[in-house]
């Protein structure tokens, strides 16, 4: 995307900004002390600010501008903020560590349950990559030095039964699935051809498919390699003794 469409997008980044601190300052204007009362106002400051750390994120992570981004991303620190105390009031309000949004909040603000939920925002680990890496490393050689070693992957040994029953598993999964897409599929279709008969246009008969007899013979022998090479195969499982 141009540099063009992410200055629009800062642009109404800022008219979230205005809106969400005139709902902030309404809150504390209004002296609502009973906490019943003061909930509902909160669930959506909280949503206000965690759609405002989405689009504050986004700008920021695709901003060229080094002045722009600066104070970018000063907002968003400052928003991330306001957001943990959101959040420590409701925790306070509902006794609970679990906070959800209310489908009336959701509704006015006209946002899905996706965008109201709180993103760490990308530059947090990107630009600790370093800092991570370290404290990864320390971590390591403390537990090398009170004689802990860090476990090792091991390679995944198998026996020959159980890599043809993890195959098997495999392919009853992927044969799930084509199922499950061909049901797909043809409600679809069953549902077009509903909405066509109803609006009146009636749908297009299915023509019958036409083969050469040179197109006919390769269709049967395609056919027949494919199920002697099933029956090799359930004859080698057999000697096996897999079943």
């Amino acid at each position: 995307m141009s540099n063009k469409t992410y200055t629009d997008l800062l642009c109404e980044t800022s008219e979230l900004i205005g809106e969400a601190t005139q709902a902030d300052e309404a809150v504390f204007e209004s002296g609502v002390v009973e906490k019943a009362a003061l909930q509902p106002l909160l669930c959506e400051l909280r949503v206000r600010y965690t759609v405002l750390l989405g689009r504050l994120d986004e700008v920021y992570d695709q901003l060229l501008q080094p002045q722009k981004r600066l104070i970018v991303k000063r907002l968003l620190e400052a928003c991330l903020g306001r957001l943990l105390e959101i959040k420590q009031d409701l925790v306070e309000i509902q006794l609970s560590d679990f906070t959800f949004d209310s489908n009336e909040v959701l509704e006015k603000l006209q946002v899905t349950p996706y965008e109201a939920e709180p993103r760490v925002p990308q530059y947090f680990i990107r630009e600790r990559e370093d800092e991570i890496l370290n404290n990864r490393q320390f971590v390591d050689y403390t537990l090398r030095r009170l004689g802990h070693e860090p476990a090792k992957p091991r390679a995944l040994v198998l026996t020959e039964q159980q890599a043809v029953l993890v195959i098997q598993s495999h392919e009853r999964a992927r044969q799930g699935r084509l199922r499950e897409l061909k049901d797909e599929i043809l409600n679809n279709r069953q549902f077009v051809d509903y909405t066509l008969r109803r609006l009146g246009h009636e749908p297009a008969k299915p023509r019958a498919l036409v083969l050469t007899e040179q197109q006919a013979v390769l269709v049967i022998q395609s056919h027949e390699r494919a199920r002697q090479g099933r029956l090799r195969l359930e004859t080698i499982v057999f000697k096996r003794g897999v079943f």
